[in-house]
């Protein structure tokens, strides 16, 4: 079994299944927070994610 991932507000994520890099904006009962910008619409976008649905990325 792998062990759970914490995520903090700050940290950088992605779908498992493939997105771009969102930035962790908060933590709720229910799921974890993120923020990412839509190059195509210009805009920032932001939505509530399951947290097994995120991996976390390495800071390099």
């Amino acid at each position: 079994m792998t062990e759970a991932v914490t995520f903090k507000p700050g940290d950088l994520v992605s779908l498992r299944s493939g997105s771009p890099i969102m930035t962790v904006s908060s933590i709720s009962a229910e799921g974890v927070v993120c923020e990412w910008w839509n190059d195509s619409e210009c805009k920032f976008e932001w939505r509530e994610f399951r947290h097994v649905v995120l991996d976390l990325e390495s800071e390099e």
